[in-house]
């Protein structure tokens, strides 16, 4: 087997493909399968773990304390961010309802607490309309799962955070088809440009 950075390589410059059959097809869990089998048995406990998230049960505190102590920095910072979003959430219910404050919400077991991106967020949510609410809710993930590896190159990190912004777009694409190519088509546009090739959507 070649070196583990040529596999990173191998799997990177293989994504377009995958996005485009995944989206089309909504296989976004095989293509997650896929890739963690080309991968060391270390960076597939990293996947293991990232696939914990879309679990139909979700994530608990648990999950989060994983995350925030994982050897990966875009496991740590995309969830971190993740928490934030969900806490917000859970407030913004906790108003709508009548709820006290805290309810529901999930402690942040990170060593420092995020103090950027509340703002965008809580913007998102003001927003009228449910399916507005999530369509930026998820867009501004895809957005912070990129700009988490927008200076890395052939990295583990590359994977994950196609994996995530992939698994989005399959989920869209199955509530809303014109949503969920759009976002595949912003995934591919992210691709670096000796990975891209033509994509027609």
């Amino acid at each position: 087997m070649n070196s583990l950075l040529d596999n990173y390589e191998y799997i990177i410059a293989s994504l377009p493909e995958r996005a485009e059959d995944a989206v089309l097809k909504g296989g976004g869990d095989n293509v997650t399968e896929e890739v963690r089998s080309l991968l060391s048995d270390s960076d597939r406990r990293v996947v293991d773990l990232l696939s914990e998230a879309f679990r139909p049960e979700g994530t608990d505190a648990a999950f989060y304390g994983r995350a925030a102590s994982s050897p990966s920095r875009f496991i740590r910072d995309y969830f971190h961010y993740d928490l934030l979003m969900r806490n917000l959430k859970t407030e913004f219910l906790n108003r709508e309802l009548g709820r006290p404050a805290g309810t529901d919400t999930v402690p942040d077991p990170y060593p420092a607490a995020l103090t950027e991106g509340g703002e965008e967020i809580e913007a998102v949510l003001a927003l009228d309309g449910i399916l507005e609410r999530e369509r930026g809710l998820d867009t501004l993930m895809n957005a912070k799962a990129e700009e988490l590896v927008r200076s890395s190159l052939f990295t583990l990190d590359v994977i994950l955070s196609f994996l995530v912004r992939l698994r989005t777009a399959s989920r869209w694409a199955a509530l809303d088809p014109e949503t969920g190519r759009a976002m595949c088509r912003a995934l591919l546009d992210g691709m670096r440009p000796s990975d891209k090739k033509e994509h027609t959507l």
